[in-house]
């Protein structure tokens, strides 16, 4: 898969907000997420860390771009309609190759300096995120390192990271 269908996929589930079941008194952190390591983490490591998801995506169905991927979603208290935690499995195997993160107000990873401070072996290069709706993405940039498969959206306009994502760097 292309790193574009990767990444826009990755985008498309980060930003959609679907009302769904709510997980009771759900509350992730960022540190316990970062546990689950793409290509190498598997269904049942998250299912052990995370518990069941609030919803399981077949992407092969999704719009704008679907991919060969289930999703896994998870939300939390008190937003319980838009993803918190989106994690990735190609069809067939249950091994992770994507998590992706929605950072919220009030977290210190909406400053980009903080966001990106949390991998220091990186080496970001930017580049606009690519047009599926030029009104949704606008002003928007990836901070992304290929090879660690790291990947920050940031929001140029309201000057906030929206979401950090880690890939397995063999699916970019």
């Amino acid at each position: 898969m292309s790193i574009g269908k990767r990444i826009s996929g990755m985008v498309f589930l980060l930003l959609m907000q679907i009302t769904a079941q709510a997980q009771d008194g759900r509350h992730l952190s960022l540190s316990v997420i970062e546990k689950v390591r793409p290509g190498v983490s598997k269904k049942s490591d998250v299912l052990s860390l995370l518990g069941e998801p609030a919803r399981r995506s077949d992407m092969r169905d999704a719009t704008p771009v679907p991919s060969d991927t289930e999703a896994w979603s998870y939300f939390e208290t008190p937003n319980m309609v838009e993803d918190r935690v989106t994690i990735e499995f190609p069809h067939g195997s249950d091994v992770v190759i994507a998590v992706g993160w929605a950072v919220r107000k009030g977290e210190p990873e909406i400053q980009l300096n903080v966001a990106k401070k949390r991998f220091p072996k990186a080496s970001f290069k930017v580049q606009p995120v690519p047009q599926v709706n030029p009104h949704i993405f606008e002003h928007r940039y990836f901070y992304k390192d290929s090879l660690l498969g790291i990947l920050i959206i940031y929001d140029e306009t309201r000057k906030r990271v929206e979401s950090i994502s880690w890939m397995d760097p063999k699916e970019l």
